[in-house]
């Protein structure tokens, strides 16, 4: 009964999750499938989103299945962010107030078990612009061009991982390890696009025209894990640092997902400051399509580091890259848009702890430090010119001391710029505040107390 209540209230939180989306005011988002969303928790966040795998036990990546052999223990964990961001184009800027739930994640793993798994739902893109643009026909008549959108495509997640040792050594601290994993990612929700031309003549009816895609469909994440040592890993009387090295990949396979889109214009008018529909002047419902998202590949690899003290610190570089040249964007968007062209992202992330717990003498001692780097060509572009990105992250990890589990507290910042060099350029600069928790109390509730 136990298990069924936490598996309702997992089921719970995604749906306010789905209720609760992301808002954001971004006019690139109406190019493709929107923005697409560095997957990850909080203090995976802080390090700038890369697939490396923190040897921090009580966190797990969704984004690389693989990691689902190395938390610890059954955990849950969950993120939220808020942000303040700002839009400048040629002759205006605004500020824009948001936030969202990033992440809901179960994972599953009895202590000593090579077997792990997972379930967690995160956001894949994301959709929210509001443009104006005025026009003129002649003298008498002119009006403003509305465009806005939102919405955006989720993913429900679920999948299984398995660690092997490859060489055993009883003079060796750790031996070579390897996890492979398997995700199955079910994909779902809608972006629409709207187009209104509201003219400031009351003679003359306005226009809207929509564009709405749907999803609902599967996909596949294939994830690797392999650890070795370096070089301080025989066992002696001295205690000594050890290093290790980390290899990680993740492989999403091309898919073609199941969709449908929805287009129609009707011709409207103002009353009262709502808009009463006059006429339709097309509809077409419920049109079948395929969303192709390409293959997706992210290698990433770093150095960790245990110290003679306890403390630790490691490093890691990684990189993700999807081409999107082959997709039409008239499938998701307007046919007046530009193509789209291959994404790829670089990140390196630094974590550093300065003692281990059994040694630390202070709360301070105890947490973990992050900082990332990340720089995105995105796959947009607007004319001839590509968007790029950037995000500078940082972050600390706060266990709770006093609980009875292995709870952290994590809170991260990230600054953000995207931009795109066109004929009306476009900056989007935004602040974001981010916090999260694990939670490790699971293990304990399946111990039967033999006395009080």
């Amino acid at each position: 009964m136990r298990n069924s209540g936490l598996l309702v209230f997992f089921f719970w939180l995604c749906f306010i999750a789905m209720d609760a989306q992301y808002t954001l005011s971004d006019p690139l988002t109406r190019l493709g499938i929107g923005e697409k969303v560095i997957n990850g928790n909080a203090g995976m966040l802080s390090m700038g989103g890369a697939a490396f795998v923190a040897v921090d036990p009580q966190i797990f990546q969704m984004n690389n299945p693989a990691t689902y052999a190395w938390v610890k223990e059954t955990a849950f964990q969950t993120s939220v962010s808020t942000h303040r961001s700002k839009v400048v184009q040629s002759e205006s800027s605004n500020n824009f107030y948001g936030g969202n739930i990033g992440e809901i994640a179960m994972g599953f793993r009895k202590t000593g078990n090579p077997w792990g798994f997972a379930l967690g739902l995160s956001d894949y893109s994301r959709v929210g612009y509001a443009v104006d643009v005025p026009f003129a026909i002649n003298d008498s008549t002119s009006g403003i061009k509305h465009q806005y959108g939102s919405g955006g495509f989720h993913q429900l997640g679920i999948g299984a991982a398995r660690k092997f040792v490859l060489v055993k050594d009883s003079a060796k601290v750790v031996g070579h390890q390897i996890s492979v994993g398997l995700n199955l990612q079910y994909m779902f929700g809608m972006v629409s696009h709207n187009r209104d031309l509201e003219f400031l003549n009351t003679n003359v009816y306005n226009s809207r025209f929509s564009n709405e895609l749907r999803i609902n469909d599967v996909r596949w994440d294939l994830g690797a894990w392999y650890q070795f040592p370096l070089f301080g890993n025989r066992k002696t009387g001295n205690k000594r640092g050890l290093a290790v090295g980390n290899i990680g990949a993740t492989l999403s396979p091309q898919a073609s997902l199941r969709s449908f889109s929805n287009e129609f214009g009707v011709n409207y008018y103002n009353y009262g400051g709502v808009p009463v529909t006059i006429d339709t002047g097309f509809s077409n419902m419920e049109v079948p399509r395929q969303l192709k998202i390409p293959m997706q590949w992210t290698v990433s690899a770093g150095i960790s580091y245990w110290m003679k003290n306890g403390g630790y610190w490691s490093c890691a570089f990684s990189q993700t890259e999807q081409d999107w040249s082959s997709v039409e964007n008239t499938v998701v968007g307007w046919e007046e848009l530009g193509g789209l062209r291959n994404y790829r992202a670089q990140t390196v992330s630094m974590e550093w702890m300065p003692q281990s717990p059994d040694r630390s003498q202070s709360f301070f001692g105890l947490m973990r430090y992050r900082l990332g780097w990340t720089t995105i060509q995105d796959y947009i572009r607007a004319g001839n010119d590509q968007a790029t990105k950037r995000v500078y992250s940082a972050g600390v990890s706060m266990p709770i001391r006093s609980s009875k589990s292995n709870t952290t507290i994590q809170l991260g910042y990230q600054w953000r710029e995207r931009n795109i060099v066109d004929v009306s350029p476009t900056r989007v600069e935004s602040h974001a505040i981010l916090l999260g928790v694990q939670l490790h109390p699971f293990e304990r509730w399946f111990i039967q107390r033999k006395y009080d």
